[in-house]
């Protein structure tokens, strides 16, 4: 008489060992989860400070809401100081209506940074806007995702946090490394508040910049060559609003058509205060050494922009 094997057994076995395997498969995630957690914890409390504290330039970023949906009350104009001392926020009413250089005519402020991105403008011509309309020189713009309402002094570091881990779920990292930059120097804020441009304006001595050393020998010659009168000036007043001394200001007959800055580099580097001017037009200027600039002894100046159309 034929016996049948009994199954039972190996099946028990067979599920044990599913077990075990299922249990050492969730040892792995959370050993990996803790490492991770680990080297993001030492990334963001030793790696990361070290290397926004190294940053010795001063800085000057607008926020700005990329909500086209729920309009935003303010945008903030911040400005980072690499010193050590307190950064300065300013909370701008966003309602009022501009005129969007570039020849949009009047808009609402808080549109106009969603106006921009959508005609496919480029940061270099976003960032030249913002310094126009503001008469300082924006190093950056960045676009959280939530519409900006009023933030007081010891809320924006949290805030810019927030917005930072909100961009990594979104995928959205063109903005991630400033937002985190913005999260550690503003843990000190002074913040100051502007209803219309006019109020900007009376803060603009607090957004400088330029170095002091800098801006004693890097004198600035501002020429304009587009053959439109007062241009040479407008670009002058921002520049000086980013702390460098324009020492001239004039009209050339010869028209020209691309801008052009030409610097000297001794004793002191102009590159610096050359990087700054950059922002402010719409298009990247040609950078040119002093030195091919003809007849530049006469501008007695070691920058000459000479503005074109």
């Amino acid at each position: 008489m034929n016996v049948k094997k009994r199954t039972a057994p190996k099946k028990r076995v067979s599920t044990e060992k599913r077990n075990s395997r299922f249990v050492m498969f969730l040892r792995r995630i959370f050993f990996t989860i803790f490492v991770i957690a680990l080297l993001v914890g030492a990334l963001y409390f030793f790696v990361l400070p070290s290397i926004v504290n190294r940053d010795t330039d001063d800085k000057n970023i607008v926020i700005v809401s990329d909500r086209l949906d729920v309009p935003s009350k303010y945008i903030y104009f911040a400005h980072i100081s690499s010193s050590g001392q307190k950064s300065t926020v300013l909370r701008i009413d966003s309602e009022q209506s501009v005129e969007v250089p570039g020849g949009y005519g009047e808009y609402p402020l808080q549109s106009m940074y969603q106006l921009l991105l959508i005609d496919k403008k480029e940061k270099q011509f976003m960032t030249a806007a913002y310094s126009q309309l503001f008469g300082i020189p924006v190093d950056t713009i960045v676009a959280v995702a939530d519409p900006l309402d009023e933030i007081e002094g010891s809320e924006f570091s949290a805030f810019f946090f927030s917005s930072f881990i909100k961009q990594l779920g979104q995928v959205n990292l063109d903005s991630v490394g400033t937002l985190l930059y913005l999260h550690y120097r503003t843990k000190e804020v002074t913040s100051l508040s502007a209803k219309n441009l006019a109020d900007v304006a009376s803060y603009q001595h607090e957004f400088s910049t330029v170095s002091s050393e800098v801006s004693q020998y890097c004198s600035v010659a501002v020429i304009n060559a587009t053959g439109e009168n007062g241009v040479a000036r407008k670009v002058g007043d921002v520049i000086e609003n980013s702390g460098a001394v324009v020492v001239r200001v004039d009209d050339i007959p010869q028209v020209q058509e691309q801008t052009k800055i030409f610097y000297g580099e001794e004793p002191v580097n102009c590159i610096k205060l050359v990087e700054n001017i950059l922002g402010i037009f719409p298009q990247r200027p040609e950078v040119l050494p002093l030195a091919e600039l003809e007849d530049a002894q006469q501008y007695r100046a070691k920058v000459v922009v000479i503005v074109g159309k």
